[in-house]
């Protein structure tokens, strides 16, 4: 699996070549937010064969964004997943925007795919969503959203207005990759959740 940042590392029309001529690749699914890591850069091995060489890692970390962000679709919701412009490498892209048109020429459809995210680092590079967080069973936080809460509801829904609205996208691909209530429970010997009010 390769990060958006190979979108702008190797070059749109190199990359899109690349994966029609060596795998047949007729659709995309482009990443357009992460805070679950997978914004690393490939290492060298793994790009030895794509024939253009790895931009070398620069001093300031990869984004996990690769969208604008634009307020005016997400109502009912103070959360925020935005780019931080000069603290972050490629922050300010627009990964849709760019592989769209040349995808489209190639005759390939294009996929918007949101990584959710459920880890510590959700709260670390967005703090607004602190306020979403899951209950367990004893009244103790828990770093994973509530599907439940109003705010994570309106964000999502503001999220398939932004993608469906500025871009044409042939589908939305949502990794939502955890557990449900009680499997961490089941799994890890963790406490059941979510218990917060929204659920109950």
């Amino acid at each position: 699996r390769q990060a958006p940042n190979s979108v702008f590392d190797e070059g749109v029309e190199h990359m899109l070549d690349f994966v029609q001529r060596e795998g047949g690749i007729t659709a995309v699914c482009v990443s357009t937010h992460t805070a679950q890591g997978g914004s690393e850069r490939p290492s060298a091995e793994a790009q030895a064969d794509h024939g253009v060489p790895r931009r070398g890692d620069g001093p300031l970390p990869p984004t996990p964004v690769w969208m604008p962000f634009e307020r005016s679709f997400y109502r009912g919701t103070s959360l925020e997943m935005s780019p931080r412009p000069g603290a972050e490498d490629l922050a300010g892209s627009d990964v849709l925007a760019t592989v769209i048109p040349p995808a489209r020429a190639r005759g390939m459809k294009v996929y918007a795919r949101h990584l959710e995210a459920f880890h510590e680092a959700l709260h670390a590079r967005f703090p607004s969503f602190a306020k979403v967080r899951q209950v367990d069973v004893f009244g103790q936080t828990q770093p994973s959203p509530c599907w439940n809460h109003p705010e994570y509801r309106a964000f999502w829904h503001g999220y398939v207005r932004q993608v469906t609205s500025r871009y044409e996208i042939d589908g939305l691909l949502l990794g939502a990759e955890r557990d449900a209530s009680l499997e961490p429970m089941l799994h890890h010997g963790e406490a059941p959740r979510c218990f917060c009010r929204h659920c109950l």
